[in-house]
């Protein structure tokens, strides 16, 4: 009698047993760090089943140019997923009219469509396309244009070409980020002046705005006016502390050639970061260090704003 009692007894330690394993073997997977994608395996962005966030998912292909593969990855992003917790970013009716590749450079041209979508979704698109498309080796920036025309922004100004790093900290959420206004100062033609230029800019709301001025500098002017910055240049920090903004450099920058007067790039910064309600002075560094000269510059004390080089 007691040893048929015992049977059930044991069959519930061992069922008990069982699930704490799986249980924490499942606990144990979950915790893996994500598999680093292989030869030929990219990131897709989609639209997750809220509508307000983005996701992503892993493709193959055996694409073997720039330019195929890219033609792939757009392609995936309008495929419609199986498991229903992701959809394309796009909404329905937009399509790919034409894309096409020049220096680093990738131009995509939508139909009329595209132009139609809310201006929130519109922004989750480019930051999709630009996650997904920019990750191709041989793509640093993305451009967009509606049945030929140039994408504008709201204000009708073009929008131009972006890269992953223009939304920043990975902006994947419709509600995580804002559209600001900047203004900012390239150089003119024969670089010895600034001309202003403004610009609409998406940047993560936990970020500050003096680090998007700088990342826009470095992005160059969307008008056809002269780089301030070496398009390489590193930025190492960018903080605001008492009305004063601390820009520091890589130490390249004391080394880089420009088509403009020594004063340009510094005026360029100093400037276009004092458009900035929260900044008087711009503080520059070089390596984390104000005791340098950048050619016959002096960068001891900091750059209160100057209009005397802004072409009037």
């Amino acid at each position: 009698m007691n040893r048929q009692r015992g049977k059930p007894v044991w069959r519930m330690f061992f069922a008990l047993t069982l699930a704490i394993l799986m249980i924490l073997l499942s606990g144990c997977t979950s915790g893996r760090k994500e598999e680093e994608p292989g030869a030929g395996d990219y990131y897709v962005w989609y639209l997750e089943s809220s509508g307000a966030e983005l996701t992503r998912k892993r493709f193959h292909t055996d694409a073997d140019t720039t330019e195929k593969v890219a033609a792939d990855l757009l392609e995936q992003m309008f495929a419609v997923q199986e498991d229903g917790g992701m959809q394309p970013v796009f909404q329905d009716g937009v399509s790919v009219s034409s894309a096409s590749m020049e220096k680093g450079v990738l131009s995509v041209d939508f139909n009329k469509r595209y132009n139609s979508m809310d201006p929130s979704r519109e922004v989750l698109c480019r930051v999709a396309l630009a996650k997904t498309l920019t990750a191709v080796e041989g793509i640093d920036y993305v451009l967009v244009s509606c049945d030929g025309q140039p994408l504008q922004d709201r204000s009708g100004n073009a929008v131009g070409a972006f890269s992953a790093s223009d939304f920043v900290d990975s902006i994947t959420n419709v509600n995580s980020y804002e559209r600001v206004t900047l203004k900012l100062y390239f150089a003119n033609s024969d670089g010895t002046q600034l001309v202003q230029e403004e610009r609409d800019a998406v940047h993560n709301t936990g970020t500050s705005q003096a680090r998007l001025v700088v990342d826009q500098l470095l992005a160059g002017s969307e008008n056809g006016n002269g780089d301030v910055l070496p398009r390489d240049l590193k930025v190492l920090n960018v903080t605001v502390t008492n009305g004063t903004c601390y820009v520091n450099l890589d130490s390249a920058f004391l080394n880089s050639t420009l088509n403009a007067a020594d004063y340009i790039p510094v005026y360029a910064l100093v400037n276009s970061l004092t458009e900035l309600k929260t900044v008087t002075k711009v503080q520059i560094m070089v390596g984390g260090s104000a005791d340098v000269t950048y050619h016959s510059i002096s960068f001891a004390e900091p750059f209160t704003r100057n209009d005397e080089y802004v072409q009037k």
